[in-house]
C-alpha cells in the first residue's frame, strides 16, 4: 500500500473513533463504523468517487437489518454541523482525491519488481489484450534475465553501444566465452516484431514518450524506457 493511502486511511480512521467516541447510543455507533467500512469499500476496493445514493444501496445490501438502517436524509441534513454520518462522509469524500490519485500514479517500481502482477492481468477484460499483455510480461522476464547475466560478467570485457535512444547511457554486450547466451535470429525476429509500430497498434497497445508501453487508455504495462531497451538489443544484433 502506498504511503499516502496508509496516511489517508489512518486518518480516517482517527476520524472515526471520535464520531464514535462522541455517539450518544452504540446504534449511532455502529452506524457510523458501517458507514465509513461503505465508504472505505467503494474508494479504495472499487475506485469510486462517493455519491450518497451508491452509498447508500451498498449499505443497505450489506447491513439490511432495520435496527442500523441508514435513510438518505440521514446523510444529506447538516442539523448546524452536528449531523456525524454528515461530517463523516464529507470527510470520506474529500479523501477520496488523495486515495483515488495515488492509486491512478504508477508507483516506481525497482528493478527486478514485476512489471504487472497475474492479478492485474486477470482483471483485463479484452481476450485479446490480456493474452498480449502475458506475452510482454514473459519477454519482459527474458529481457531482465538477460541483464542479470551482463552484470555478472561486469569484470570482464565488454563492448560498449552507444545509440541515440530516448533514455540515453549505454548497454553492454555479452563477452566473448558467454556467445552461447546470445540470441538466434528467430528470437532477434520476435523482437523486431514485437516494437514493430503496426504491430503494436494492432494488438490494442501504443508506446509512450517516456519508452514505455501501455494500453491505449492509457494503462500502463511497463517501466520507462523498456522499449528502447528492446531497440538497443536489436541494434546490438545488427551492428555486430
Amino acid at each position: 500500500m502506498k504511503p499516502e493511502i496508509k496516511e489517508a486511511l489512518e486518518h480516517m480512521e482517527r476520524r472515526l473513533n471520535q464520531y464514535t467516541l462522541d455517539a450518544h447510543t452504540v446504534v449511532i455507533s455502529t452506524k457510523l463504523r458501517n458507514l465509513s467500512q461503505i465508504c472505505r469499500e467503494l474508494i479504495v476496493d472499487a475506485r469510486q468517487r462517493l455519491t450518497v445514493p451508491s452509498v447508500l444501496r451498498r449499505y443497505t445490501a450489506r447491513f439490511p437489518d432495520p435496527s442500523v438502517s441508514l435513510a438518505e436524509s440521514s446523510i444529506r441534513n447538516k442539523r448546524a454541523g452536528a449531523n456525524k454520518y454528515k461530517l463523516l462522509y464529507d470527510d470520506w469524500d474529500q479523501i477520496a482525491e488523495v486515495i483515488l490519485q495515488a492509486q491512478a500514479t504508477p508507483s516506481r517500481r525497482e528493478f527486478g519488481a514485476e512489471i504487472i502482477t497475474d492479478a492485474e492481468i486477470r482483471r483485463i477484460d479484452d481476450d485479446i489484450v490480456r493474452h498480449q499483455v502475458s506475452l510482454l510480461k514473459v519477454r519482459a522476464r527474458s529481457l531482465e534475465s538477460q541483464i542479470n547475466i551482463l552484470q555478472r560478467y561486469r569484470g570482464g570485457p565488454v563492448i560498449q553501444i552507444k545509440g541515440e535512444f530516448p533514455c540515453g547511457g549505454e548497454i553492454p554486450l555479452l563477452p566473448q566465452e558467454a556467445n552461447d547466451l546470445a540470441l538466434n535470429e528467430a528470437e532477434v525476429e520476435s523482437l523486431k516484431n514485437f516494437i514493430d509500430a503496426r504491430l503494436i497498434k494492432v494488438r490494442g497497445l501504443r508506446r509512450s514518450s517516456d519508452g514505455s508501453i501501455e494500453s491505449t487508455n492509457g494503462r500502463r504495462l511497463s517501466d520507462p524506457c523498456f522499449l528502447d531497451a528492446i531497440e538497443k538489443i536489436i541494434k546490438s544484433y545488427r551492428d555486430s
